[in-house]
Parts: structure tokens; sequence; C-alpha cells
């Protein structure tokens, strides 16, 4: 893979979402509520979705990498940790 084809810009977009409950038998729990996974869970609805996307700057490409379940709008002191862990994964891949 050539160096231009991995020049890409990290997006986010958080949007609001309809409250829906689903049992996970993967990891034995209830998906629906607040999850910023590292930071952890709460017992609040989520109501809204935060999703993480990389776009080749170069080559037409997009990729969704990660999303987080909110209660409300993602305060700017999570969504800087959330950002900085995002990209500390992008950047372990490379």
């Amino acid at each position: 893979m050539s160096e231009l084809y991995k020049h890409c810009v990290l997006l986010f977009d958080e949007m609001s979402i309809e409250p829906s409950f689903t049992f996970n038998s993967r990891s034995n729990c209830i998906d629906g509520f607040e999850d910023h996974r590292s930071r952890g869970r709460s017992t609040n609805v989520a109501r809204e979705a935060l999703v993480f996307m990389v776009r080749g700057l170069q080559h037409k490409w997009k990729q969704p990498v990660a999303f987080y379940f909110s209660h409300k709008a993602t305060p700017g002191v999570i969504l800087a940790d959330l950002i900085r862990e995002v990209l500390g994964a992008l950047l372990s891949t490379a």
C-alpha cells in the first residue's frame, strides 16, 4: 500500500438515536445504555450516537472506526479523551 493511500482525516459526528435495548450474548449484557467503553458504562438510556470515521485524502475511501453511545451530547472533556483514544488506536495500526 502506498504512503499516499494512507493519508487520511479523522471525522466524527454525534446524532440523536431512538432509545432501544437488546441483549448482547457475546458480552452478556444489555446494550442501549450510555457506553464510552474505556470511560465506562452508566445506567442512563442512550439517546445519542457518536461515530468516528476516517476518510482518505488522496484516494476515495472511508471507514467507520469507532462508535459510542451517550445519554446526551458528549461533554468536551470526554470527547477530547475519545479523540485521543481513537487516534492512538489508528496510529498503532499504521
